[in-house]
């Protein structure tokens, strides 16, 4: 008979988000508790939870959130969690020390010493796990690995980074170790991108990656992975838990001429309100010298957007270095300027000539506001 499971990794609970103001950076981080909580609460349908490490974002968070994670567990009686403490949570630390003095009959906690396996006869099921003891774990902590027994569901639970060179500060993870020991499946925890059910020959593997994101390198859907192991067959499927997405997005603004284009186009690429965006704005700038981006993301209907002015002026100074004017003596010592300057200056000095000119146009900085 098939074993239902949820594979879930990299909570981050207790982790702070300090983005935005002060009352979303609070809505933020309370997002983030409430999906991984409701996420363990929503168990109680299935046989096991595999936790595959940083379910904690600190080896100390605040004793509440330890509260709330045990309660949870025990909220799902018949349901059997499995915990691999990970390079965040290591074993060695008080809040794992805390989780072990308070652990519901439901919960294990794999130690660092060894893998351990856990058999669970009703299911036919064995769990294999190993946690790491500090937050860094350069040793393979599967070395040694025990074949598993044939005739059971092989489970295994573990933090750590896939690796074949055997070279990793994460726990480094052979999959070819873990083909030969016999494991059905191996829940991983680590990566922040779910990568999808993969084979390694009999081996199916997995990182279900993290259920909140909590910046612009985890874009995309996150949330876990559930379904059912069998002998010959793993059916698992991703779920999307995460209140909000991050998106980080470039918009080339070369044939645009005037804001309200602009402004179209930001807003054709924030198309949820609920979600977080980075907008970084390319190419040749024809619309204004210093770009209002405060201004652009006012008018987004969005959790938060920030813009980014990454444009190059389209200024000529060739075109005024002759002019007797304060324009020709603005250009002909900007291009003195670009001629010694590092590469990286260029366009700092290239933009400040184009605001001057535009003060001396009366514009205050912006050419076709």
């Amino acid at each position: 008979m098939p074993v239902s499971i949820i594979h879930i990794a990299d909570m981050h609970l207790g982790s702070t988000v300090s983005a935005f103001d002060a009352p979303k950076n609070i809505m933020r981080t309370r997002e983030i508790e409430y999906t991984c909580i409701s996420a363990l609460k929503s168990a109680c349908d299935y046989d096991v939870v595999l936790l595959s490490g940083v379910v904690f974002d600190s080896p100390n968070p605040p004793l509440h959130i330890a509260d709330m994670f045990l309660g949870a567990i025990a909220s799902c009686p018949h349901t059997r969690f499995f915990y691999s403490c990970g390079n965040h949570d290591p074993y060695i630390s008080p809040v794992i020390d805390y989780c072990v003095q308070n652990c519901p009959p439901n919960l294990h906690i794999f130690g660092p010493e060894f893998p351990e396996s856990v058999i669970l006869p009703e299911l036919d099921v064995c769990v294999h796990g190993i946690s790491f003891a500090s937050s860094h774990q350069q040793t393979p902590l599967l070395d040694g690995l025990m074949p598993c027994n044939p005739s059971l569901i092989n489970l295994l639970c573990v933090h750590g980074e896939l690796t074949e060179s055997g070279i990793s500060s994460y726990n480094p993870i052979s999959l070819s170790a873990l083909e030969e020991a016999g494991f059905d499946y191996a829940a991983l925890g680590h990566v922040h991108d779910c990568s999808g059910i993969r084979h390694f020959g009999k081996l199916c593997y997995a990182y279900s990656g993290i259920p909140e994101p909590r910046g612009f390198d985890e874009c995309g859907d996150k949330g876990y992975l559930c379904g059912t192991v069998s002998k010959n067959d793993v059916d698992l499927s991703f779920v999307p838990l995460a209140k909000r997405k991050y998106a980080d997005e470039t918009i080339d603004v070369s044939d645009i001429t005037d804001y309200p284009t602009l402004i179209e186009a930001i807003g054709a690429v924030v198309t949820c309100k609920n979600d977080i965006y980075r907008i970084t704005l390319t190419g040749d700038n024809k619309i204004s010298s210093v770009l209002q981006s405060d201004r652009l993301a006012s008018f987004c209907d969005s959790f938060h957007t920030t813009v980014i002015d990454g444009t190059h002026t389209s200024l000529s100074l060739e075109e005024y270095a002759d002019q007797p004017t304060l324009k020709g003596q603005c250009a002909r010592e900007t291009m003195k300027l670009l001629r010694s300057c590092d590469a990286g200056d260029c366009e700092l000095y290239r933009k400040a000539c184009a605001l001057l000119f535009d003060l001396f146009d009366g514009r205050k900085g912006s050419r076709d506001d």
